[in-house]
């Protein structure tokens, strides 16, 4: 789906058209009229929200465990993790980390994010959403897969897919 269109079914939803039902997915229930994502999107990202911090250098792929160590985060974006300061210069300069590296909580329209740690709402945590922009100091507006659109504290949200890195838009 083209950003354009996805703009026009975000306004147009906003404008009182009707939307599906109510009920509010958990993060292991797939949803059947997500308009957000294609299926394989959304099982991609789900998979992405789930996966553990990484255990291989995001530059050489040596893993972790190899001589015993530990592999360093990138302290801006805590995204992308280095066996050593020679293979994090060389994706910072070489293989575009510096573009897209920004910090945890700093969102983008169209990301794809991952609600967690919500109190009130608890069947919002482990959803997959879609930032808008954002909804006033230190929150985000975020649209989930059934048209409803959420102000969240970005303390509340984890960045799964960058917009940059995206296919789908």
């Amino acid at each position: 789906m083209q950003a354009k269109e996805r703009s026009e079914i975000f306004q147009s939803t906003y404008e009182g058209e009707a939307g599906p039902s109510t009920s509010s997915p958990t993060a292991t229930t797939p949803v059947a009229d997500d308009f957000l994502f294609s299926p394989d999107d959304r099982e991609r990202y789900l998979e992405l929200s789930r996966r553990p911090r990484s255990t291989a250098c995001s530059c050489c792929g040596s893993e972790a465990a190899e001589g015993g160590k530990k592999l360093q985060v990138c302290s801006t974006c805590h995204r992308k993790a280095y066996c050593s300061a020679a293979c994090q210069r060389h994706d910072w300069k070489e293989s575009g980390h510096k573009a897209l590296c920004r910090p945890r909580k700093d969102f983008r329209k169209d990301d794809v994010v991952v609600a967690q740690g919500v109190e009130s709402k608890p069947e919002l945590n482990g959803q997959l959403m879609v930032v808008v922009g954002p909804a006033s100091e230190g929150r985000w507006q975020v649209l989930d897969g059934r048209r409803k659109s959420i102000s969240l504290r970005a303390d509340k949200l984890r960045l799964v897919v960058p917009v940059e890195e995206r296919e789908d838009v």
